[in-house]
């Protein structure tokens, strides 16, 4: 009897086991980290991701060097179309401007501007806005970076 108890319990360590490896591959697999956790928002993948670079590198006193070359970024800011809900950009822009946006420009159900990075997770509490993503930009004005490439 008791080895029969001692070869089930081996089983059952093996299963328990082998799912917690075939869940690390797949979350590995798929992508799966603390941004891929969060639910679904209206503010796109890199901007998620640039707000938990920033956040680390705050908390480490490290530089911010996003995996992203062709983020445009100014300081603590970095540069964003927004696409107004409900056509009305002039709302949208009057609430990016709320969370720090600089230099915003609006033009049809697109706003451009300049927002501080640690406002990133508001955004999508904006009823104006429908998306988010980081505006494209080249890699490298010709301006020294704090990171190593």
């Amino acid at each position: 009897m008791r080895r029969v108890a001692s070869a089930v319990h081996r089983v059952l360590l093996t299963v328990a086991l082998a799912a917690a490896l075939f869940a690390g591959v797949l979350a590995s697999c798929s992508g799966a980290s603390a941004v891929k956790s969060r639910p679904p928002s209206k503010v796109s993948r890199e901007l998620t991701t640039l707000y938990d670079a920033y956040v680390d590198a705050r908390r480490s006193g490290t530089p911010l060097c996003p995996d992203a070359p062709w983020l445009r970024i100014e300081d603590d800011r970095v540069v964003v179309d927004a696409t107004a809900a409900a056509g009305d950009a002039r709302a949208l822009e009057a609430d990016l401007v709320s969370l720090g946006m600089r230099h915003a420009v609006a033009y049809e159900r697109v706003v451009s501007g300049e927002l501080p990075i640690g406002s990133i997770p508001a955004l999508n509490d904006l009823e104006t806005l429908a998306f988010a993503r980081a505006a494209m930009g080249s890699p490298s004005s010709g301006r020294a970076s704090p990171c190593a490439r």
